[in-house]
């Protein structure tokens, strides 16, 4: 607009626009969730954070028939996921009820890692039955010094173009999914200290220690291999290979990281350019097409 004046003067449609919105979100949020959805039942709960040998630990479910629900098939799955998970960072009324009917719907009976470890008690509310599995790492600032230098800086990042209109509620579930599990974040870098993620970890580990009965949580680190997790959820037939171990390592999740970064840096640059290349293949090919036809004139 020209003037701060006439940009004030639309302030307040845009304010009422964005509540209409929110309004209208929590009544299709609530009518979907008295729907009844059907669907599998979760039988594995995950309470485990992320950087605890959670893609590993997805491997080996779906080594024994699981379809496991991790933060990779936020990404990879339909566009709903991003937006109902950015619904229960916003506090939507019936938000989390959607989610899961969700996962129902789309046939998985395992979730793993962020952002379901978040809800792992409204999960285990819902299904009774479930057993979860608490993954760790040796310790807490062990589990700190991976998850600072990796993912923690996402929530940045997921809160920038083009990752806004990309993936839509994600920025927001990312931070609403670090601060669910205790961590306070700095406002200007969005990101956790060491110290307060070591102990929103060990903090975390204790609560769920204490929440869930001894019959129905496993404790696991990756190193103990397929025998406690086989026996923990009755499989006989235990596989005899050795346990996957994912290629998510450390130096793995930094350049993963780098690449947002760049993304979010430079894509203003990049979106431009796939046009103009478009418009220059569309006149190569409008050129080609005149010469051949002059050729047959």
């Amino acid at each position: 607009f020209g003037s701060s004046q006439s940009s004030s003067k639309y302030c307040p449609y845009v304010r009422g626009a964005c509540a209409l919105r929110m309004k209208l979100v929590s009544i299709i949020v609530l009518l979907m969730s008295f729907s009844g959805v059907g669907g599998t039942e979760i039988q594995v709960i995950g309470a485990g954070f992320g950087r605890t040998g959670t893609a590993s630990m997805m491997l080996a479910l779906e080594r024994l028939g699981y379809k496991t629900y991790h933060m990779v098939k936020v990404f990879a799955g339909t566009p709903r996921h991003p937006r109902v998970w950015g619904d229960v960072a916003d506090g939507v009324p019936g938000a989390v009820q959607v989610t899961l009917d969700l996962l129902a719907e789309e046939g998985y009976n395992a979730t793993l890692d962020y952002p379901s470890c978040a809800l792992y008690k409204e999960q285990m509310e819902r299904y009774p039955n479930a057993k979860v599995i608490l993954t760790l790492r040796k310790s807490g600032f062990d589990w700190a010094r991976s998850f600072v230098d990796t993912i923690a800086k996402n929530t940045r990042l997921f809160a920038k173009a083009p990752f806004t209109a990309l993936l839509p509620g994600l920025g927001k579930a990312h931070r609403w999914m670090f601060e669910r599990c205790g961590m306070a974040l700095d406002p200007d870098t969005l990101m956790p200290t060491l110290e307060t993620a070591a102990t929103a970890y060990d903090t975390w580990a204790a609560d769920v220690m204490a929440h869930v009965p001894a019959d129905r949580l496993l404790v696991f680190s990756v190193e103990d291999g397929w025998e406690p997790l086989c026996s923990f959820l009755d499989v006989a037939d235990c596989p005899g290979e050795s346990f996957p171990r994912a290629v998510n390592d450390k130096q793995f999740m930094i350049r993963v990281t780098m690449f947002l970064d760049f993304t979010t840096r430079f894509w203003h640059v990049f979106w431009p350019s796939v046009g103009v290349f478009v418009a220059l293949l569309f006149l190569c090919c409008c050129c080609s097409t005149t010469r051949r036809k002059d050729k047959v004139n």
